[in-house]
């Protein structure tokens, strides 16, 4: 009778979770990035854009549409951090089955990944006589075009190999340098927003992050001690490619990669620079060491398309305010915590 029982068991919970992945966990495909002739989305307007106003991905392409002087439609998404699990419902998942923001959409045609939606804009939006974001001249193209590839994010190589990922690219470096400020965010949410993510997302990276800093919240990464050598990690792997700017940026006497006026290689460093000033990082940026990089951040702050690129749409700027306090807070506050930036 027991034997039966826990077979019978066993059945009920398989069942229970095969229905669980079939109907509610969202199915999310990769996708190729780039242009898309074969896809036709709905749309009001000859250029839009989904995107996320506290999304570093979505800010670079903001950022190049303004630069380029782009009138586009915006579709705002609200992000799991931001309390919403829009990008893995249905609805979204027929403008990209990958589940992610940004997408940029030209004549309905969808162009995936922000390293390939820049260009794109670049090379097909261009408006007549606006100031060209790819430099014509050839060393420069080349250089332009390292930036572009060096500030780009491909999460494939940070799973297949961490260090190795992180050393090839800064923009990888992204969700590292953000992780201190994730028991800000997550303080923000419910247990129901948690739930409802691993009842739409299923048990990933992503909830196990969610659950750990909603139990333990800032004490995380006291408690956890691999959480702290992730961070610092990308701390030491980002001030590497800080380093490598500087020297690019010393040698070149000018005020942007590509001279006087802004292009793609700026724009992808404007993402991540956005992203250590949302979590506190430049602070930490020595000037003895990193003059021309503080004096080209400085520059780039200033400017109306990144001000625009960097503004809040759905998500409160005080939100994003209060994080940043928050990470202030903690480093004074405790050891353990200020040591990941140290």
């Amino acid at each position: 009778m027991t034997l039966v029982f826990v077979v019978a068991l066993l059945v009920l919970i398989v069942t229970v979770l095969f229905i669980w992945k079939l109907v509610f966990i969202a199915r999310i495909k990769s996708v190729e990035g780039g242009y898309k002739h074969d896809v036709i989305l709905p749309h009001t307007e000859p250029v839009e854009l989904y995107f996320a106003d506290v999304s570093a991905c979505s800010m670079k392409v903001r950022f190049c549409l303004s630069a380029a002087g782009v009138q586009y439609k915006e579709n705002v998404i609200k992000l799991p951090s931001a309390g919403s699990w829009e990008t893995k419902l249905p609805k979204f998942l027929k403008i990209n089955p990958a589940g992610t923001v940004p997408v940029l959409v030209h004549k309905g045609h969808p162009i995936y990944e922000s390293g390939e939606q820049i260009k794109y804009i670049a090379n097909n939006l261009m408006p007549p006589n606006s100031i060209p974001l790819c430099p014509k001249d050839v060393t420069k193209t080349r250089e332009n075009n390292y930036w572009v590839d060096k500030t780009s994010w491909h999460a494939s190589e940070i799973f297949a190999n961490l260090d190795e990922g992180l050393k090839r690219r800064v923009g990888n470096c992204i969700p590292m340098i953000s992780i201190p400020s994730f028991p800000a965010i997550i303080s923000t949410l419910s247990w129901k927003n948690v739930f409802e993510g691993i009842l739409i997302g299923g048990v990933n990276d992503k909830q196990v992050f969610s659950i750990t800093f909603s139990v333990l919240g800032v004490h995380a990464f006291k408690y956890l001690p691999m959480l702290r050598t992730i961070v610092k990690k990308g701390k030491a792997a980002l001030f590497q490619h800080l380093l490598e700017l500087e020297e690019f940026l010393s040698s070149k006497g000018t005020t942007y990669i590509g001279g006087e006026n802004v292009s793609l290689g700026d724009i992808g460093w404007g993402a991540i620079f956005a992203r250590m000033e949302y979590a506190d990082w430049w602070v930490h940026v020595q000037p003895e060491i990193y003059p021309c990089v503080l004096n080209y951040w400085s520059n780039m702050r200033k400017l109306p398309t990144f001000i625009e690129a960097t503004r809040h749409v759905v998500v409160d700027k005080e939100h994003s305010l209060q994080v940043t306090r928050k990470v202030k807070e903690w480093k004074k506050q405790f050891d353990w915590y200020r040591c990941m930036y140290e």
